[in-house]
Order: structure tokens, then sequence, then C-alpha cells
């Protein structure tokens, strides 16, 4: 489940992997605190993440280095595969960090969630969102995930899924290619905070649809 929110995360919001994950001992990393799900139904929900390092160009404000992404949940069944709320969500739930906004009740399972009445979700704690592994076999370790290791994974789950080898930048790659076709070079840059002498582009198709079959696949 960690892996395909970080496949999705990455793929939807284009952010550098430094705002997500742990690039150098003593740098910043997104935390379970900076997470809120917002409920509008048993299946109606919106993740907010707010990123409060971003790694943009140089020369710009403070304030410039936050920014709160909200990821909808898929409308229709054939795109759930595709739906950051059907991973993140139980992640957390799994964690045990996941707590009901206004009773303060820590969510159990996946089904309490479902058929809560409430309708904000907030995480407590102050551990990272995303963390590295531990010796045990299928376990993780409270040490927040490091980007080399976060290349390594999708590295590896390229050639499970009979794709070219990839690192964590192909989703901002990606990214930039969608943002300068719907919005313009120029604005494609100023969204993912790309300096602006460089191409935010690359001239490839990352096949991220493959990617996250293979993991849906592994967690199954």
């Amino acid at each position: 489940m960690q892996l395909a929110s970080i496949l999705l995360l990455s793929s939807y919001s284009g952010l550098r992997p430094s705002s997500l994950v742990r690039y150098e001992i003593g740098s910043s990393y997104a935390r379970v605190s900076d997470v809120k799900v917002v409920k509008r139904g048993p299946f109606d929900v919106s993740i907010e993440l707010s990123i409060k390092n971003l790694k943009g160009f140089n020369h710009i404000s403070g304030k410039a280095h936050s920014q709160r992404w909200i990821f909808k949940s898929a409308k229709k069944t054939h795109n759930a595969g595709l739906d950051l709320s059907t991973t993140l969500i139980p992640l957390l739930i799994d964690r045990g960090v996941l707590y009901e906004a206004e009773s303060g009740r820590c969510v159990p399972s996946a089904d309490d969630f479902i058929s809560s009445r409430q309708a904000v979700f907030v995480c407590h704690g102050d551990s990272p969102l995303f963390l590295a592994g531990s010796q045990v076999l299928g376990a993780l370790s409270s040490e927040p995930l490091t980007g080399s290791a976060m290349a390594l994974q999708i590295a590896a789950l390229c050639t499970q899924a009979n794709l070219p080898r990839a690192g964590s930048y192909a989703f901002r790659h990606e990214a930039g290619n969608r943002m300068a076709v719907m919005l313009g070079a120029e604005a494609a840059k100023s969204a993912l905070g790309h300096g602006l002498k460089g191409d935010v582009t690359r001239r490839y198709v990352f096949d991220f649809c493959c990617c996250i079959s293979e993991t849906t696949e592994r967690r199954l």
C-alpha cells in the first residue's frame, strides 16, 4: 500500500521526491500530521496533503515553499485502482494514526471508516508519512523512507512489470509532460516550482498504469 500511494501521489502532484521523503540526513519530509481526509459519503472522500518543505527553485519566498494538494476520489469503479484514497487511507488505518477529528476516536478498520458519520479525519503524531523498511520481512520501521530507497523500489517495480528502469523523477517528468500540454511550458514550470531556465518535460511517456497494476497484483 505504501509503494502504491507513493506512485499515485508522485504522478498526480509532480512533486520532487525530496518533498515527500528524506533525501539526506537532517532534511525534512512529509509527516502523517500533514494529511487530512474529508468524507462526503461512504466512498466520496478527498485527501488533503499539506507540503511544508516544498523543494522548488531558488530565490522564492518562504511562503512559496508550502503547498496544499487536494486529491479527490474516483467517480467510476474502473478507475478505483488509480484512486489515492484506496491505498493511503488503509495505510494510515493500518498504522493506527487516522482519527475522527470531532470525536478524537481512532479509526480501527476500513469498515469503521466507511460506516463512520464523521466528515473530517486527521492523523495524530509526528511520524513520517512514508516509512523505511525493517529487517523483518514485509514490516516497516519507524524511520523515514529515504530518497535512494524510494528510487530502488520504483526501479525494482519497473523490472517486475517488464518496463525500462526508471527512478523517482520519472513521475515528475511525466507530470511536466502533461502540464506542458495542458497549460503551456511556462505555466508548467511555475506550477511545478521548476527553474525558468531548463526544460521541465522529458521526451518519453512513463507507463504509470502498468506500474500501478503491478503493485495492485502484489497487494492481492
